[in-house]
């Protein structure tokens, strides 16, 4: 079976790893800080700080703005139950929005839903497309980035994700493109939040632990990810030159320049299952661009404004995507995709 995502670990990641074995300093110990640092460097993010996950990284974020006790927080239905499940922990109340054609919520979205309670807007870069943050800046509230699936993506303007709003997190779970098996990072480039996050007692107490050994991977990592991300590019781009139904990828080609290729995305109006089970009989796994909507996850939340969200979610199909995919699993998965009768 062709997996639809795995991580990416290299014969570099493993002598890097074996290395800090050897050293015997495989607990938390300088390597954290030094693999901050490179962050800090490659995201050209002031202060970066390493966490438990990206979740926690957004509960962070929270308790640092001091937002909790029913104010209202807006993000996207179109997104991981985590995130969620994190600004309710905070006690902040959470407030949907639906998203465009172009997987991410924009500014008429969050325009309807936006009220004199909202006190933060956390905007998600889903599966790595890039949303423009300054347009955001109008509501004059914070806003914190969720880059968990976009590390390396630009927006428009050419410019990386993470630095633009108050606060940005990033997940290295063990399949996103940069990983050390667990764990987040919470980011900033506000003045006004730096000494939080530097603080080491703030940081402990929600929770958080990094191993040299996690460290040594994640420099590893960070130190190819140009590497990765150019083999994601070239995967992209054969994708979209050989695939014969082009309305399959022109949603996904028009948004394709911000994105670091953390899905390739294609549309077709067939039911899910028998797409499923079609690529499952081919040896190929797929998915939904996600699992499911948080509005219907959870039901103090009504349907009737999601309507796009919803729309999106029955025609995004996931198809495999990164850097040890080899060049036959792609020709099957291209081959696959071209004599669909359905997608005919």
């Amino acid at each position: 079976m062709i997996t639809h995502s795995r991580p990416t670990i290299t014969d570099e990641d493993r002598l890097a790893v074996d290395r800090q074995l050897s050293s015997g300093n495989i607990a938390k110990g300088t390597l954290v800080n030094d693999f901050q640092n490179v962050f800090e460097q490659y995201t050209s993010v002031q202060k970066c700080r390493f966490v438990d996950s990206g979740s926690k990284a957004i509960f962070m974020a929270l308790q640092i703005l001091k937002i909790g006790n029913g104010d209202e927080v807006i993000l996207p239905t179109y997104l991981c139950h985590n995130v969620l499940d994190a600004v309710i922990e905070s006690g902040a109340v959470p407030v949907l929005c639906d998203i465009s054609d172009g997987w991410n919520a924009d500014v008429n979205d969050v325009e309807k839903v936006f009220t004199g309670r909202t006190k933060c807007i956390i905007l998600v870069h889903t599966m790595g497309i890039a949303v423009d943050v300054n347009n955001f800046k109008k509501f004059n509230v914070p806003i914190i980035e969720d880059c968990c699936q976009a590390l390396g993506s630009k927006n428009s303007k050419g410019e990386m994700v993470g630095g633009i709003g108050d606060f940005s997190v990033f997940s290295f779970h063990a399949i996103k493109c940069l990983t050390t098996g667990e764990g987040g990072m919470l980011c900033t480039n506000n003045e006004k939040f730096l000494d939080f996050v530097n603080n080491k007692n703030q940081i402990k107490a929600i929770g958080s632990s990094m191993t040299d050994i996690q460290a040594a991977l994640g420099i590893s990592q960070l130190n190819q990810y140009q590497r990765f991300l150019e083999r994601r590019a070239k995967i992209a781009n054969d994708y979209i030159d050989r695939i014969e139904l082009q309305s399959l990828i022109a949603d996904f080609k028009r948004v394709s320049p911000t994105t670091n290729f953390y899905r390739f995305l294609i549309v077709s109006d067939g039911a899910f299952d028998d797409i499923r089970s079609y690529f499952s009989n081919k040896g190929i796994a797929v998915r939904k661009g996600v699992d499911e909507l948080l509005h219907l996850s959870y039901p103090q939340f009504s349907r009737s404004e999601y309507s796009n969200a919803e729309y999106i979610l029955k025609r995004t199909i996931s198809i495999p995507i990164y850097p040890s995919l080899t060049s036959i699993q792609q020709n099957k998965i291209v081959d696959a995709i071209n004599t669909y009768e359905k997608f005919r």
